[in-house]
């Protein structure tokens, strides 16, 4: 493969991972924090402290210290925000130049990749934090949580994964058939009739 042919593959793969990234952040922010929950009330750092506080079932001593922890984590990844959006601003400026450098994207693109890396360890370390702040007993309570907010953030990406239908209910009146959640295997059937020599 010459040269050309590697800059080119490399080029067409850097913008399908910047195409990719785009709509997992954009499914994120629009999807997932513009919508309120009707449960409660308005989400905030606030509500955020206390709906953990709760379930976790924190001292008045580790509110506190939650709060510290929550406050520096959320001005530390609100300005990593703000540095990708503004590397995903000007990628999106040399996108509709009349002649793109792809030199300058490719190194706008290593900048955001190495900001979200920094993204990403940062909220690993803000929850390594609340885990060493948790007691045994609440550190289960934490992993409990962790794993409904992830189940929860699949199941909002939107086409990720499909939940199954429902199957049809005969006390409700449906005359329909239940859909088959599979296709049949082999052995599912009865065995065919004998052959007649």
């Amino acid at each position: 493969m010459d040269i050309f042919m590697k800059n080119k593959l490399t080029t067409l793969l850097i913008i399908l991972l910047l195409i990719l990234n785009f709509f997992t952040m954009g499914t994120i922010w629009f999807g997932h924090f513009n919508k309120p929950d009707k449960r409660s009330p308005a989400p905030g750092p606030d509500n955020s402290d206390n709906f953990m506080a709760r379930e976790l079932g924190l001292s008045e001593e580790q509110k506190q210290h939650l709060k510290q922890l929550r406050e520096k984590h959320f001005l530390i990844t609100r300005n990593m925000n703000d540095d990708m959006r503004d590397i995903k601003r000007k990628i999106n400026e040399e996108l509709f130049r009349d002649k793109t450098d792809t030199l300058k994207v490719n190194e706008l693109l290593k900048g955001f990749g190495k900001q979200q890396e920094a993204f990403e360890r940062e909220i690993f370390n803000h929850f390594l934090a609340i885990k060493a702040l948790c007691l045994p007993e609440q550190q289960e309570k934490l992993k409990a949580l962790m794993h409904k907010i992830f189940r929860i953030d699949k199941r909002e990406m939107g086409g990720m994964r499909r939940e199954p239908p429902p199957r049809l209910r005969k006390d409700r009146g449906d005359k329909r058939k239940p859909p088959r959640d599979r296709k049949p295997r082999r052995g599912d059937n009865p065995p065919p009739p004998p052959r007649e020599d």
